[in-house]
């Protein structure tokens, strides 16, 4: 390699790169555009890859890191045993008193 060329800095933690984003934030518009082409939609699709690349770069810049992963995990109802207070493994914090069934 000559001396001028020019090399981006890695470290450990970094997460992969497609030119300067990186790759999980590019992810979504290729995904777009593949399933587009498949629904023969590529424009919406396209459209919804974009969206969810900007959404994706709002959200990542404001909140922690797992921000998204937490808010799909307990405030959709996407957790499954935590939503209904009849299952015995996963008692209901807010009682006071617990019976064994």
């Amino acid at each position: 390699m000559s001396e001028n060329s020019y090399k981006m800095a890695k470290r450990i933690n970094d997460p992969a790169t497609l030119i300067i984003w990186p790759v999980h934030w590019v992810f979504p518009i290729f995904m777009g555009v593949g399933a587009g082409i498949v629904f023969d939609q590529v424009l919406l699709f396209s459209a919804f890859g974009m969206a969810w690349f900007i959404a994706l770069r709002f959200v990542e810049a404001r909140f922690p890191k797992g921000y998204l992963a937490h808010l799909i995990w307990w405030n959709l109802g996407v957790c499954p045993g935590f939503i209904d207070d009849d299952k015995p493994s996963v008692p209901n914090p807010m009682r006071k008193e617990f019976t064994q069934l």
